[in-house]
């Protein structure tokens, strides 16, 4: 069962800037740039399932036994009007959060050399799941519609998933793997102006992050362990 967390134990990058009288601002990182920053001891490894992974060195995977959920983090980017990028309402964030989650919960039922847990302990590792700047915008559909066709919008939706597996105890990082994703949908504007999109194609994007994430997690496990 996955359970609630202080939001700060789940930060998934820490991009420290470090000024000097005689310096400049650095230049911002970016998702790509963060193979070449890093301030954990992480090590960046080769990866067919997410666009960086990151192991700490060393670590000996098969002393733990047991694993623990935490509660998913999501952060949405300020909508850019301009961009055509539109907000979600609170029952959209709700149903992508408990989608999150139970993808993940179902996935990970699937473990078979680690234990599922709902409590930190020794030998228990944590896996914290972030998925991060989320935006979604439309654009008019084909041309000729009419009648309610005509309010019909295409809508895409982007996020970044930060995975990060920890000790439990220490919250020491242990690993990362970073994926970007993009689900294609599309939203009804009604007469007040509101945008109501729906995106089936979200729910397979998130079940393939879980079960990369599983998989990815087995083969360290059988690598490290």
């Amino acid at each position: 069962m996955i359970r609630k967390v202080c939001a700060s134990t789940g930060v998934a990058f820490v991009l420290a800037s470090v000024l000097t009288a005689c310096q400049a601002a650095p230049p911002e990182v970016s998702v790509a740039d963060t193979q070449e920053v890093n301030y954990e001891g992480l090590q960046t490894v080769p990866s067919r399932r997410f666009n960086v992974a990151q192991v700490r060195p060393d670590t000996d995977f098969g002393q733990y036994s047991r694993l623990v959920l935490r509660t998913p983090e999501l952060a949405y980017r300020t909508p850019d009007r301009s961009r055509g990028e539109f907000p979600l309402n609170q029952a959209q964030k709700d149903r992508f959060r408990d989608l999150l989650v139970a993808s993940f919960e179902k996935e990970f039922a699937r473990l078979k050399r680690l234990e599922v847990t709902d409590a930190d302990g020794p030998e228990t590792l944590a896996l914290s799941v972030r998925v991060q700047d989320i935006a979604v915008s439309a654009e008019a559909g084909p041309a000729g519609r009419v009648g309610r066709a005509a309010a019909m919008l295409e809508t895409t939706a982007n996020a970044v998933i930060v995975i990060e597996l920890s000790d439990s105890q220490s919250n020491e990082t242990l690993a990362r793997a970073v994926d970007a994703g993009a689900a294609s949908g599309g939203a009804l504007r009604t007469p007040e102006g509101e945008l109501r999109s729906r995106f089936e194609a979200s729910e397979r994007v998130v079940e393939q992050w879980a079960a990369k994430a599983r998989a990815g997690l087995e083969n360290l496990l059988a690598e490290r362990g």
